[in-house]
């Protein structure tokens, strides 16, 4: 079969047998020489959800995750209430340098629907092999338990 002089595409004649590979070949060659990075690979791991592109780039997360119920202790000078450390355990695919990542309070789970001021305080810093170990603050001082609480992780980073 022929190809394109610019990128080496392949040319089907009419009575050529074409099979997918073949075409998903020319759709490669038509992303990479237009610069388009795509997605080369996704897929579930437990909790975590990944998704990996051509480039090398890599994107994991987990959007909600129960935790088992909380008891607030106090933490720092300053007297804080915040839970015990909490952690995610390991990414799916380890990155090829600590990533940015985030973490959130989702909700308060079976609380009732109630809503406090909160954050989330990383304890230490992140590795290639899994997010930081945190706790959740309550900066109004006042809660002494959360039933069930839903925190999420994403991370970005390479790959490759």
């Amino acid at each position: 079969m022929a190809t394109t002089e610019n990128i080496g595409l392949t040319l089907f004649e009419g009575q050529d047998y074409v099979s997918r590979e073949a075409i998903n070949a020319n759709f490669q060659k038509i992303s990479e020489a237009l610069g388009i990075d795509y997605v080369k690979e996704r897929g579930k791991s437990g909790d975590w959800e990944w998704v990996k592109y051509n480039s090398g780039f890599m994107e994991q997360w987990i959007s909600r995750k129960a935790f088992a119920s909380q008891t607030f202790g106090t933490y720092g000078s300053e007297g804080l209430k915040c839970t015990p450390l909490l952690s995610f355990g390991n990414y799916p695919i380890a990155f090829t340098a600590p990533p940015l990542f985030f973490i959130s309070f989702v909700d308060a789970g079976d609380n009732g629907g109630v809503t406090f001021g909160s954050w989330v305080m990383n304890e230490e810093q992140g590795t290639v092999n899994r997010p930081p170990r945190f706790r959740l603050i309550d900066a109004k001082n006042t809660i002494t338990t959360i039933n069930t609480p839903y925190f999420g992780v994403y991370a970005r980073g390479y790959y490759k």
